[in-house]
């Protein structure tokens, strides 16, 4: 998913997470934010029933930031782990999709570590767990270089839909890096954002979204 500004994310993300919840999916935000107090109360107060849901363990609040170092060293145990521990949460639910969002790869991308973004975009690929995954990216560094000349290898071919904030559909997954605006293609948001019904769209049969 790319964002132009943080007010466009916080609502992205919490429509998408909003809505697992109320299906009663296992809903996990994985931040290198998780630190930044004035954030994480700006995003508990966009989710419903913020508290009950962390307490009921149906929303995991996780701090990234040993995960993006561990990608820094190429060592993958703690994503592997994670993944496993998802799979294993998300047992005997009604619904045993899960809702990831993670922005470590954005920060990867963001920081210049092009090759440690596409590793972990490369595992994020091999589906460690049943459900969908958005990985936020600030749109401003795509056509910027020196992150133009990485988009495409470390990003865009690592996901089955790139979409903006308010669900526009802008790639499928090896069409290439993004073009005008004329090209892109429109998307109901119940489809991309918020409705996720899987016979619409690729991230509730286990997709990525960036």
């Amino acid at each position: 998913m790319l964002y132009a500004n943080k007010e466009e994310l916080d609502m992205a993300i919490s429509q998408y997470l909003n809505e697992g919840l109320s299906r009663g999916q296992l809903c996990v935000y994985a931040t290198i934010r998780y630190r930044d107090e004035g954030h994480l109360e700006n995003f508990s107060s966009m989710i419903k029933n913020y508290k009950e849901n962390v307490d009921n363990k149906n929303l995991l609040v996780v701090d990234l930031a040993p995960l993006y170092i561990s990608a820094l060293i190429g060592d993958m145990k703690p994503f592997k782990d994670a993944g496993a521990l998802f799979s294993e949460m998300a047992k005997g639910r009604p619904d045993e999709h899960v809702r990831f969002v993670g922005d470590g790869t954005g920060f990867l991308f963001k920081n210049k570590h092009f090759d440690e973004c596409a590793l972990v975009e490369e595992w994020w690929q091999s589906k460690p767990f049943e459900g969908s995954y958005v990985c936020p990216y600030p749109k401003q560094f795509f056509g910027a270089f020196p992150h133009d000349m990485h988009a495409k290898r470390a990003v865009i071919d690592k996901h089955d839909i790139v979409v903006n904030a308010s669900g526009e559909k802008l790639l499928g997954k090896g069409t290439g890096v993004l073009e005008s605006t004329d090209q892109q293609q429109q998307l109901p948001s119940s489809e991309v954002m918020q409705g996720y019904n899987s016979k619409m769209n690729p991230l509730d049969n286990g997709g990525t979204g960036v």
